[in-house]
C-alpha cells in the first residue's frame, strides 16, 4: 500500500479511517494529453515535398525534448525525424546512473528510441540517400 505524500494527504486519509469510509489510495494511472505542437528545426527538400525528413538539432537534450520527441515518433511513426547531435556522448538530462557510474548519452537515447542521428553537421547520404 502507497503511503501519502504529505501531512494534509494524511489527514484526510486518517479522517476517513476513523469514520469508516472505504477507499483506495493513489488506485490508478490515468494517461492524459495537452495538445502541443511540434517545431522541427529543419526540413530538408522542398515545401510540397511528399517524402521530406525533419531534422532537430541538439545541443543539450533536456527531458521535455526528450517525452515531446518520443510523444512525435508514437503520433506520427511514418515521418522521417533525425537528430544532428553536438555531441552525441553528451549524458541527457535526467539520465540515471548505470551500475558502471555512467549514463545515457544523447546517441544511445537517439539508437534506444529508434531515430536515426549524426554529430555535428547533416551527412552528406542524408542529403542524396
Amino acid at each position: 500500500m502507497r503511503m501519502p505524500k504529505g501531512t494534509f494527504e494524511e489527514r484526510v486519509i486518517s479522517d476517513l479511517n476513523e469514520r469508516g469510509v472505504p477507499h483506495i489510495y493513489e488506485p490508478d494511472k490515468l494517461a492524459y494529453y495537452v495538445e502541443r505542437h511540434y517545431v522541427p528545426d529543419l526540413k530538408l527538400g522542398t515545401e510540397n515535398q511528399v517524402n521530406s525528413m525533419y531534422v532537430e538539432l541538439k545541443g543539450y537534450f533536456r527531458q521535455d525534448a526528450q517525452r515531446k520527441m518520443k510523444a512525435i515518433k508514437a503520433q506520427y511513426p511514418d515521418l522521417d525525424i533525425r537528430f544532428v547531435f553536438q555531441n552525441a556522448n553528451a549524458t541527457i538530462q535526467g539520465a540515471k546512473k548505470r551500475k558502471d557510474g555512467t549514463k545515457m548519452t544523447c546517441a544511445e537515447w537517439a539508437d534506444l528510441q529508434g531515430f536515426v542521428w549524426s554529430e555535428g553537421t547533416i551527412p552528406e547520404e542524408w542529403l542524396h540517400g
